[in-house]
């Protein structure tokens, strides 16, 4: 079985309900890890999941918001007491190597361990599989590093938007996903460039064909919306206010 587990929904905005972005993904008997924003280890800890326990992970791109919680998870994986003994890959876009030897170097080498082997990967517009499972990164509208993802396993599809304006690449990206985890970070009246409102995303998931449309990354502005409303004006599909801890089987 492939689960999703939403651990933060929310933005750069701190809030007691919604930590910043960060999603596990369970598949193949293995844990994802996509995104790490600020709250991402206690809300791991509320789903039965270990920092240890994380396989891979994934990074949109290099935001406070989708980073913050990356420096204590490393470090906490070199506890003494008990320390990380399984690899680590560490995945994103141009600049993430450069990005983590900054922080390494800052916080005086103790980012790393002799007690488990660290693999940090930079990714373009291409396709892997790793353990089973497929892989696809694309460049979307937001930084010049900003990456969407698309994952398939058990047969099924699972694709993420990170942080995205309009773009073609995200819809070719979705394309047919069972589910489309998407941000939905403002209302259509701000019309945002490199952001999505409610019914910019509509539009994305109807062209992409998706089944399940999860939003997530909502700043408070958008909350005030009545969002599956908008969204259902041009989607037809299922549409899921993301919530953390929120649990979704694909």
């Amino acid at each position: 079985m492939t689960e999703l587990i939403l651990l933060g929904t929310g933005t750069v905005v701190p809030r007691l309900d919604r930590s910043s972005s960060a999603y596990l993904l369970k598949a193949n008997d293995k844990n994802i890890l996509i995104d790490c924003g600020a709250g991402t280890l206690r809300r791991l800890l509320e789903a039965d999941t270990s920092y240890n326990d994380i396989d891979l992970l994934l990074l949109t791109h290099l935001h406070p918001d989708h980073t913050a919680d990356l420096v204590p998870f490393l470090f906490a994986c070199g506890y003494a007491s008990v320390p990380r003994t399984r690899p680590l890959k560490i995945i994103g876009g141009k600049g993430l190597k450069h990005f983590f030897t900054q922080l390494d170097n800052t916080f005086g080498r103790h980012l790393t361990s002799k007690h488990f082997d660290l693999n940090i990967r930079e990714v373009g517009d291409e396709s892997w599989n790793w353990e089973g499972i497929g892989f696809e990164s694309r460049s979307v509208f937001h930084i010049p590093n900003s990456r969407g993802f698309a994952l398939e396993a058990d047969g099924k599809k699972i694709s993420f938007s990170g942080d995205s304006g309009y773009c073609q690449a995200l819809i070719e990206l979705a394309d047919k996903s069972d589910v489309f985890v998407c941000e939905c970070a403002l209302p259509d009246h701000e019309k945002p460039e490199n952001h999505l409102s409610p019914s910019l995303v509509a539009d994305i998931a109807a062209k992409a064909n998706v089944s399940r449309l999860v939003l997530t990354h909502f700043y408070p502005e958008v909350e005030s919306e009545p969002i599956a409303e908008i969204v259902g004006r041009k989607f037809n599909g299922e549409v899921i206010l993301g919530e953390d801890l929120m649990r979704i089987e694909v």
